[in-house]
């Protein structure tokens, strides 16, 4: 019993995760979902009606009908209620067919496109219903679920979908990371709240071990979470140091994202596929959603040897697949 109500649960999951798709993916999708409610409300009305007033005053005709074949005339009714709803879904799930689908790899330009998606009326990522909440990883940590890397990610979200993602060279977002989780009022602005203390005390992550925005800060912090990436904890501070490779593709190598954009091409290459896809996204020449000018002082040319060689290491499977220069 306990198992079937597990799959019935999965299933009702599955259901309105793709109903939320249809919804937020779809121009269409929204206006055929109201008109298959009103119809079958419309239909639910006329037999309370019919049921209810005389024969004389509403629908004679009726019921005679029901009076002679009752169960005839109740196939009927539950046809009708149960033709618009097999025909939106029909609709929709070739309508989805080849959608495109964004894969938030952390801090490589997720934000805003996120908020460029939404300014069309596209909810990807962060700002879809379907991956609210978060997923149990591997390592016993949590991350949330638009940060998981497909592979790992229950329920088949990126079914039947053309997807894209952004990447970047490992040492630029390794610092990336680093003023990001140092810039509260970023998180705050775009979030909603901030995580930076949260994580440095939840994972020893090494944040604020030292002063903020020096060379000594940034160069404990890159090699303190590469170390505990290496010792099995590769799901910290929300997926953030999980490999873009991890992204791209799959344990099995199924490729994931075939269209692999570089943050260097950005906005061109983005607004370019967007064009090709034929969605009216937009991303705009100046990143609005950036921690770059937080500590204008820190930059790649912080990064000792050590960092570096940890760097390459751990994301060896970047430089190689993605084609990254380790310097």
């Amino acid at each position: 019993a306990g198992a079937g109500a597990g799959a019935s649960i999965k299933a009702l999951e599955a259901g309105v995760s793709f109903t939320f798709r249809c919804h937020q993916m779809l121009p269409w999708g929204s206006w055929l979902l109201l008109v298959a409610i009103f119809f079958d409300i419309g239909v639910l009305l006329w037999m309370y009606l019919a049921a209810t007033f005389p024969q004389k005053i509403f629908c004679p005709a009726w019921h005679t009908a029901w009076e002679k074949s009752p169960r005839a005339c109740a196939g009927l009714l539950g046809l009708l209620l149960a033709l618009p709803a097999v025909t939106l879904l029909l609709a929709l799930h070739f309508g989805l067919q080849g959608r495109l689908e964004f894969v938030h790899i952390p801090k490589n330009a997720g934000t805003a496109i996120e908020f460029a998606g939404v300014m069309a009326g596209v909810h990807w990522s962060r700002k879809s219903v379907s991956l609210l909440g978060t997923t149990n990883m591997p390592d016993g940590n949590q991350c949330n679920s638009y940060h998981v890397p497909p592979a790992l990610l229950p329920g088949g979200y990126y079914d039947r979908s053309r997807i894209f993602c952004v990447v970047r060279h490992p040492y630029d977002r390794a610092v990336s990371e680093y003023l990001y989780l140092l810039n509260d009022d970023l998180q705050i602005k775009y979030a909603g709240n901030s995580w930076g203390q949260d994580y440095a005390d939840l994972y020893s992550n090494g944040l604020y071990d030292y002063k903020p925005c020096t060379a000594m800060g940034l160069n404990h912090f890159v090699q303190r979470t590469l170390l505990l990436y290496k010792q099995g904890h590769m799901y910290i501070d929300d997926c953030h140091h999980v490999p873009q490779a991890q992204y791209v593709w799959g344990p099995d190598g199924t490729q994931w994202c075939t269209d692999v954009l570089r943050i260097d091409n950005l906005p061109q290459a983005f607004n370019r596929l967007m064009v090709i896809g034929g969605y009216k996204v937009h991303l705009d020449p100046e990143p609005e959603y950036t921690s770059a000018e937080f500590c204008p002082n820190v930059s790649v040319a912080m990064l000792d040897e050590e960092s570096r060689r940890l760097l390459r290491e751990v994301y060896a499977e970047d430089f190689q697949r993605l084609n990254f220069t380790a310097y």
